[in-house]
């Protein structure tokens, strides 16, 4: 059985609750409707990318890199004098056209 305290106590956490998630909606709504609309890319080195996707090798990326030219990852790669950075995003767009391309 719950006392009048509980209850309050009760009423009080959800309000926090509820009142923490509007901010959270608020600032998502601002952040997607920003003026200039941009999105905010990414960029990992070959090491960083291999460890946040276990499913690629270092060696297969690799591949992935010197064969750019042919299979469309140069749209990928962004390279800054000998470094090479990959957009997570648009890894994930260029994966989805291989599943396209397959079909």
């Amino acid at each position: 059985m719950t006392t009048q305290t509980q209850v309050i106590i009760l009423d009080q956490n959800i309000g926090e609750i509820l009142a923490n998630l509007v901010d959270e909606l608020r600032d998502l709504k601002e952040l997607m409707s920003s003026k200039n609309n941009e999105v905010v890319r990414k960029y990992y080195t070959i090491k960083q990318f291999v460890e946040f996707h276990p499913g690629l090798s270092k060696g297969g990326l690799e591949k992935l890199i010197f064969h750019s030219d042919k299979n469309g990852f140069n749209e990928v790669i962004r390279r800054e004098g000998r470094k090479i950075l990959i957009d997570s995003i648009a890894y994930d767009t260029w994966l989805k056209k291989q599943e396209y391309k397959g079909r």
